[in-house]
């Protein structure tokens, strides 16, 4: 049986559908990463591509005299010292995949994040 008929005959993966503001994820792998990427599953596989990984830190702090707590968030890449910034992932280190807040977004989508 032949079930190439609608393919052109090619495994490789094509990242021309990864827009910049595209299929932003916060994932968190199961080493406890979280990170903030563009995210895309390859049907069929068992791994995911992710595309310029950021990892979120976040830090609270209450203030003494108020108790007021304040967040802040600072952003590193992932896999800094590698000269690719497009992964493919195994399904099996990620724990969780959701949808950032607003402004986690805004910042990732506007291109404010340096790593």
């Amino acid at each position: 049986m032949n079930n190439d008929y609608d393919r052109d005959g090619s495994s490789e993966i094509v990242f021309d559908d990864m827009k910049p503001d595209g299929n932003v994820k916060l994932v968190l792998f199961t080493n406890g990463d979280l990170v903030l990427c563009r995210y895309r599953e390859v049907m069929g596989e068992s791994n995911v591509i992710i595309d310029d990984p950021k990892v979120v830190v976040s830090r609270s702090t209450a203030c003494p005299d108020t108790g007021k707590v304040t967040t802040t968030i600072t952003y590193h890449d992932w896999m800094a010292l590698s000269s690719d910034r497009t992964f493919s992932v195994n399904l099996s280190t990620i724990s969780t995949v959701t949808t950032p807040i607003q402004s986690l977004y805004d910042s990732y989508a506007g291109g404010e994040l340096d790593g």
